[in-house]
């Protein structure tokens, strides 16, 4: 991400999810990566994903508050 690599960013999260479907951060940084190669579908079904995760299983948006937070910043 920090070199401008999106593409092999996104490729990268896209195999760690698959392997670890439940490390909630590669939704977010996925979802940027996502959002710097305008993939505008794919951001907000990776941050729909997050949100919904943590309203389920984590009882609502306050213990990951800022994952949270950046899911809705980058789905708005």
């Amino acid at each position: 991400m920090k070199k401008g690599l999106y593409k092999t960013a996104n490729k990268f999260y896209t195999d760690a999810l698959e392997l670890k479907k439940d490390l909630l951060p590669l939704y977010t940084n996925r979802a940027l990566a996502r959002l710097k190669l305008e993939d505008y579908t794919g951001v907000i079904d990776d941050c729909t994903r997050l949100i919904e995760y943590n309203e389920v299983f984590n009882d609502g948006f306050t213990k990951e508050r800022d994952l949270c937070f950046k899911a809705f910043m980058r789905r708005c």
